[in-house]
């Protein structure tokens, strides 16, 4: 059995995956460490070698000291007596698109947790519109907590307000009106502004 070891670069990866094609293998095993096995595995992908990634935990080690040859050779030993099993990996292709997806849903989930902490900035100064309002971030509701976060009054707030919504302007008056500091002011301008760029970056992944 023929071993050698290979660094975690990309020149390295290459290299390996050349040497293993040049074996002309009918089967090609590796751990799935972590995300470290989707580097190896891409190169040896583009020599038209799909490997056989198994789950290390379900991989008995060989008795002694643990090393990366020792594991190589166990493998090895495993495939060509057919008892490993390998786990489902995606064409390039899905690999893509679960990378843009992950991005977008971890935006999105940052998103919500802005709205929420506008929200609680504005709970904090004394400032009800949610309670007159159905969806604080609405387009209507957005430009008055803008006005807002400009340190504008409740009356000039006001003018932002949409005729479609239900509550009187004398309601809106009142939900308006708080006690909002300086560093409410600060922290919403921020927060409002984090809003608008995740928006913005989350419909860039839309498109």
């Amino acid at each position: 059995m023929e071993l050698r070891e290979f660094g975690s670069f990309k020149r390295d990866r290459k290299a390996m995956a050349e040497w293993v094609a040049s074996f002309r293998p009918r089967q090609v095993a590796m751990e799935s460490t972590g995300i470290y096995w989707k580097g190896p595995y891409a190169a040896l992908e583009k020599q038209g070698i799909y490997a056989l990634v198994v789950n290390a935990r379900h991989v008995k080690q060989v008795p002694g000291r643990k090393s990366d040859l020792a594991d190589a050779q166990w493998l090895a030993i495993l495939a060509r007596s057919g008892l490993l099993r390998g786990g489902f990996v995606p064409p390039q292709d899905l690999r893509t698109l679960r990378l843009i997806s992950c991005q977008m849903q971890k935006l999105t989930s940052i998103l919500s947790g802005e709205k929420n902490r506008a929200h609680k900035v504005l709970a904090d100064s004394g400032i009800r519109l949610a309670v007159v309002v159905n969806d604080i971030h609405g387009k209507s509701a957005r430009e008055m907590i803008e006005g807002l976060s400009r340190e504008e009054t409740p009356e000039q707030v006001l003018q932002y307000a949409s005729g479609r919504l239900e509550a009187t302007i004398d309601a809106l008056l009142d939900a308006l009106a708080g006690e909002s500091t300086a560093d409410h002011t600060f922290v919403l301008s921020e927060t409002l502004d984090h809003i608008e760029d995740l928006e913005r970056r989350i419909a860039i992944f839309a498109r």
